[in-house]
Parts: structure tokens; C-alpha cells; sequence
């Protein structure tokens, strides 16, 4: 018999699952499909300027139909020196205005950067806000979808 710590431990475990991005019935044979994704479009490069350069890194997001509120949130990880750990650099870009709602496919695009520092590197991304119809949503752009870029920094 299953206990009530069980069920209420399985329900909690689940619930992210349950409100992560908003989907609905696709049009084409009975699939499923998001308002709202994320795709890695930039994994992390080295751009030259000033001193040793700059890392930068883009997700594409878009939404069909629009939502009624949309937050991105984007950051650059570099992998520590264990090799196992990730750890964030730089500033998190947040994009929230009623102008930085991602538009349907191809979406738009947001970019991200941060002093270069030699290292493998990797772009995040979460996004979170209300569908159309008021129901939240959350999501991430997954760890395994964000291909991982050593970069090594040089000096202009």
C-alpha cells in the first residue's frame, strides 16, 4: 500500500513538471506542442576588444501565441577547476519589458556577455511568465542542449 508521505513526496517531485512551459494540442496529428522555447543559437565565443576580449553567447526564444507575460533570464558558466562543478560569471541579463516578448518562429534572438577568461564555458537560460489564457509557466533551456565551448582569450 502506498503511503501518504509517498504520494504527497511523488506530487511535490512532480509538480515542476506539471507547470513547466504551457502546451497545447499541435494542429499536425495529435502531437504536442510549447507556447513558448528556448534554443542555444550562440554557445559561447571569444569576440576581440579591448584587453583580453569578451565571451559572448545568444539563445533564440519564441512564443506562439504570445504570452501575456514573458521574463528571460540568461547567464555564462565556466567550468571550474575540478571539472565538475559550473560556476556563473558576469552579470545575468533579464529581458521583462512588454518589448522583449519573443515574437513566433524564428523568434528573436538575446544575447549575452562577459570578460573573456580562458576555460570551457557554457550559456543558461530560464524563462517563466503567464500564457494567454493566465496559466504560469517556467523553463530552462536543458544543460544537455547547451554545447560546451572551451575558450581560450587573447590580448589585443
Amino acid at each position: 500500500m502506498i503511503s501518504r508521505l509517498g504520494v504527497v513526496v511523488t506530487l511535490v517531485l512532480l509538480a515542476p513538471l506539471m507547470i513547466a512551459a504551457k502546451c497545447e494540442e499541435g494542429s499536425g496529428g495529435g502531437g504536442r506542442k510549447q507556447a513558448c522555447d528556448l534554443r542555444e543559437t550562440q554557445p559561447p565565443k571569444w569576440i576581440a576588444g579591448r584587453g583580453k576580449g569578451t565571451i559572448e553567447a545568444a539563445v533564440t526564444a519564441y512564443c506562439d501565441p504570445a504570452p501575456k507575460r514573458h521574463t528571460l533570464t540568461l547567464w555564462l558558466e565556466r567550468e571550474a577547476s575540478d571539472g565538475k562543478t559550473w560556476l556563473q560569471v558576469g552579470q545575468t541579463s533579464v529581458f521583462q519589458k512588454a518589448t522583449d516578448i519573443p515574437p513566433p518562429p524564428p523568434g528573436r534572438k538575446y544575447t549575452i556577455s562577459t570578460g573573456c577568461i580562458d576555460g570551457n564555458w557554457r550559456v543558461r537560460a530560464w524563462a517563466e511568465g503567464l500564457s494567454p489564457d493566465g496559466t504560469p509557466f517556467r523553463f530552462s533551456l536543458p544543460a544537455k542542449e547547451s554545447l560546451i565551448r572551451v575558450v581560450r582569450c587573447r590580448l589585443q
